[in-house]
């Protein structure tokens, strides 16, 4: 028997409770492989030894170990002490990130948990550096193979018109000839997208479009005749399928309706799942321009005339802080719009409007020397933090180089103990080799990145440096402080009340009288005192 089997089978003896961890990607896949390498492994452990099952279904590569229900699960058990000791079948299992087993391994032997992976009998808490590098790198080497593997076969489905997967965009359907999957065009559904893009490249919004959809007796969104939202609109304005070009990573991995930065998008090469896109290139392009022009010029949270939305709170017993809602009756002749509590407390929005034009005429009036001194904290707080992080970099700088003149002192010592030249060693199909290279390339990037991001914080402080030592210099223009608030359309009000406004209460005295009270944002706090 090794003396690594003895160290790890001593770190069991006393153990009575052991969790296992198991984690498969899809809904899909099984745990039975991994399931009865732990099986197997545990036969040696007494039979009055507790066992606790975690089991995750999800990627390791789409999501953090953070994300992952069992395994935090775990973690939170680890902390508390009530295991002994964790079994996994593989390495993956816990994470495909380098960067992640080393967070983890570090929280492990923090806990003084044995971590053990039963598929090799190994310690995973092993402060064995150079071993914990190699494995991990080649658990990143694997992922990356099998990502570059599948993007392949999905591009070869692609190029010979196979759907590649996925959920089907309106206006196309799924048809299945000789084993293949393809996309047909429906021509109804079809004639629909022509126009949903026809009216956006005009005058048309999402919101406009759907309403349009729904009252205009045009298809449904679906065979079960739902109806029109905005969100639908944009998913098939925003959808690049429409113009025969197929896009993935479009989405952040946290899901919603935000897209990632259009550059991060990739496409299918040389694609012909679609043989006659209804819309042209240039078209979807003008419409792309458009929602990109709107999403940054104009939030939906800040085109509207009720400009405490949001922020404005009923802080009575029954509603306990509760917001208000808004109602506008103008249309109906009432000429007022309300905010109306849940205990049923209404406010006149020009009402409130007024009580906020006092504090910003204020503004106009007082000296500019309180806000220059305000700016000047903020700038300070700003190099302090900057100045801090450029220290945690250096510090990380100089482990990552030392780390990787260890990594290639090792290779170079692999190369000399197997009596063959570099440029031989490198030809010979190693698995550790291939690693250390995989690593080290890492670590060069890494190292590439925290090198520029240090010169950047470098250039930043030097900046804010030479901006504070200079006597006397102002700050902050006030003169861009707009003399008139009523003069304003909805849209600016709106900003320069969420600018200002942190919060906006709806108290009451002893009397049961209602008042307004205002809590301002830092440093406008400070002008806004009587």
């Amino acid at each position: 028997m090794t003396k690594k089997e003895v160290s790890i089978e001593e770190r069991l003896l006393n153990a009575k409770k052991i969790a296992t961890y198991l984690r498969v990607s899809q809904e899909s896949q099984e745990y039975s492989r991994q399931n009865d390498i732990i099986l197997q492994y545990l036969k040696n452990v007494g039979e009055d030894v507790e066992t606790l099952d975690f089991k995750d279904k999800i990627s390791a590569t789409k999501k953090p170990f953070t994300k992952r229900p069992d395994l935090t699960e775990l973690l939170e058990e680890a902390q508390e002490r009530n295991i002994d000791a964790i079994v996994v079948s593989d390495l993956d299992r816990l994470s495909r990130q380098p960067k992640e087993h080393n967070v983890l391994r570090k929280l492990f032997q923090k806990l003084d948990i044995p971590v053990i992976i039963a598929s090799k009998n190994q310690l995973y808490t092993s402060d064995d550096i150079i071993r914990n590098i190699i494995e991990a790198g080649l658990s990143k080497l694997e992922t990356d193979n099998m990502s570059v593997r599948i993007r392949s076969a999905l591009n070869e489905k692609m190029k010979s018109g196979r759907w590649r997967g996925g959920k089907v965009p309106f206006g196309f359907s799924l048809e299945e000839a000789g084993g293949e999957k393809k996309l047909e065009t429906i021509e109804e559904e079809i004639e629909t997208v022509k126009q949903i893009f026809e009216w956006y490249s005009t005058s048309g919004t999402f919101n406009s479009i759907a309403k349009r959809l729904n009252d205009g007796g045009y298809i449904s969104i679906s065979k079960e005749k739902k109806k029109w939202t905005p969100n639908k609109v944009k998913y098939i304005l925003t959808n690049p399928i429409y113009m025969g070009v197929y896009a993935y990573y479009r989405f952040p991995n946290e899901g919603g309706y935000l897209f990632k930065d259009r550059s991060e998008w990739k496409e299918a090469a040389e694609t012909n799942v679609i043989k006659n896109p209804p819309i042209s290139k240039e078209l979807w392009e003008r419409c792309w321009q458009k929602y990109t022009k709107f999403k940054s010029s104009a939030p939906k949270h800040l085109n509207t005339s009720f400009y405490f939305k949001g922020i404005l709170k009923c802080v009575c017993p029954a509603c306990n802080g509760a917001l208000f809602s808004t109602k506008d009756q103008r249309s109906k002749g009432r000429g007022s719009r309300w905010y109306i509590s849940p205990c049923k407390k209404k406010i006149r929005a020009d009402k409130l409007d007024e009580e906020f034009e006092k504090y910003w005429s204020w503004l106009q009036e007082k000296s500019d020397k309180l806000f220059q001194e305000e700016v000047r904290v903020l700038l300070l707080e700003e190099l302090h933090s900057l100045q801090a992080t450029k220290d945690k970099n250096d510090i990380m700088f100089t482990e990552k180089r030392a780390l990787l003149r260890g990594i290639e002192s090792e290779v170079k010592k692999m190369a000399e103990e197997c009596k063959m030249g570099i440029e031989e060693f490198v030809k010979y199909d190693n698995e550790v080799l291939i690693a250390l290279i995989v690593t080290q390339q890492q670590l060069k990037n890494q190292l590439a990145q925290l090198e520029q991001e240090i010169n950047k914080m470098e250039f930043s402080i030097k900046k804010l440096e030479r901006v504070l030592a200079e006597p006397g210099i102002n700050t902050f223009d006030k003169s861009l402080v707009p003399e008139s608030f009523d003069k304003l359309s909805h849209a600016d009000k709106r900003s320069i009340v969420l600018m200002t406004v942190k919060e906006c209460k709806y108290t009451f005295d002893n009397e049961e009288s209602g008042k307004i009270e205002f809590s301002f944002h830092f440093p406008f706090k400070n002008y806004f005192e009587k």
